[in-house]
């Protein structure tokens, strides 16, 4: 079972990990196109993923260190669903 757990972590490390490496690289990429490809933009690039990559470890381990990934996954997940619960309810008069 543990490693059932551990196995969990790790991929939701992972998508913890991976989500300011594509904003970065994103950033990277368009700045990439608006250089035209030299070697400014790709410097620019590849130093703005690299640093994206830095910036999602750091996350990663800093939330997996406090919380727990999979306990902070499962927390920002049901955040959203908890917003649609709390809506309102229409009540019909008959």
């Amino acid at each position: 079972m543990k490693f059932l757990e551990n196995f969990v972590e790790l991929i939701y490390w992972c998508l913890i990990c991976i989500s300011p490496t594509l904003l970065f690289g994103f950033v990277g990429l368009v700045l990439y196109h608006h250089y035209g490809g030299n070697n400014v933009g790709i410097m620019l690039l590849v130093l703005l993923s690299t640093s994206g990559l830095g910036c999602g470890i750091y996350f990663a381990e800093r939330i997996r260190r406090t919380v727990g990934c999979a306990n902070f996954m499962t927390r920002t997940s049901w955040a959203d669903q908890n917003k649609k619960d709390k809506e309102p309810r229409q009540m019909n008069d008959n």
